[in-house]
């Protein structure tokens, strides 16, 4: 049975495309059968990034793939996944770093949802409202809440769950104050119910 991983954030710039290439040779060299799908197919990172490795290196174990149009709607992802799902053991979503239909539509497939967060409380807007003295979560922020609604989704449509993983991301090698208080933040949020 294929595993989706979607890899998401309502924020551009964080280092989702590069993740998931990595995530996606990663898993072909533990023998797994991989499939990406670029669902920013206007902008197009991930696909440009394979096309350029295998350009360099064409020898190199590549992930599968189908480009979805220009502005593919959520029925041409259906079938693309409906296309590269049976024959691959992983299948890669990369989605935009905006809310969009296709992005939607992409965390509502998701198994696992890996979300690459900056180091920063710019970023961790993203995923919650913090107050900036006291530093306690005042609110979910809109991404968190439209994954909490694609986790409920999912379970009513087919009993599954999404596995949510915030990765951060861009780690600098010195302990911080910023580094801490990000750490402490991110721990509060994850025992929240519905995040």
């Amino acid at each position: 049975m294929t595993r989706i991983l979607v890899f998401g954030n309502a924020k551009g710039g964080t280092g989702k495309s590069t993740l998931a290439l990595h995530t996606a040779v990663g898993l072909l060299h533990r023998g797994l059968s991989v499939a990406v799908l670029d669902l920013d197919p206007a902008q197009g990172t991930l696909t440009r990034y394979l096309e350029n490795r295998q350009a360099q290196n064409p020898g190199l174990p590549s992930p599968a793939g189908l480009p979805l149009p220009a502005h593919a709607n959520t029925a041409e992802l259906a079938q693309a996944i409906a296309d590269l799902a049976p024959s691959h053991d992983i299948l890669i979503l990369d989605t935009p770093g905006a809310d969009t239909p296709l992005a939607r539509a992409g965390h509502a497939r998701a198994d696992v949802l890996v979300t690459p967060l900056n180091d920063s409380f710019l970023d961790l807007d993203v995923l919650a409202r913090v107050d900036p003295v006291s530093q306690k979560i005042t609110r979910i922020s809109a991404y968190s809440d439209m994954v909490w609604r694609a986790r409920q989704d999912r379970f009513k449509k087919d009993k599954g769950q999404i596995d949510w993983i915030v990765a951060r991301n861009r780690l600098a090698q010195l302990d911080t104050r910023n580094a801490r208080a990000m750490e402490q933040v991110l721990g509060e949020l994850a025992r929240r119910p519905g995040v």
